[in-house]
């Protein structure tokens, strides 16, 4: 996904883009840096990220709750 951000220019970003993990990073980082950053696009990436980092905690608890895949023989 970092690769689409050198190509930018070519295209007019939508609002969805601020969902797209690593990429909606990016977008913000180069956002604030140019100062240009809107609260709804720093609340959508914050947000979205949360919410990846809560789905990708709650399967890594899922997954190491079975004995088996904590104690392989």
């Amino acid at each position: 996904p970092l690769i689409f951000l050198q190509f930018r220019g070519f295209f007019e970003l939508q609002t969805w883009h601020h969902l797209v993990p690593l990429f909606n990073v990016a977008l913000l980082m180069d956002a604030l840096l140019k100062g240009s950053a809107s609260p709804l696009q720093a609340g959508l990436t914050w947000g979205s990220t949360l919410v990846y980092a809560g789905l990708a905690l709650l399967v890594a608890v899922r997954v190491f709750s079975r004995e088996e895949v904590v104690f392989r023989n």
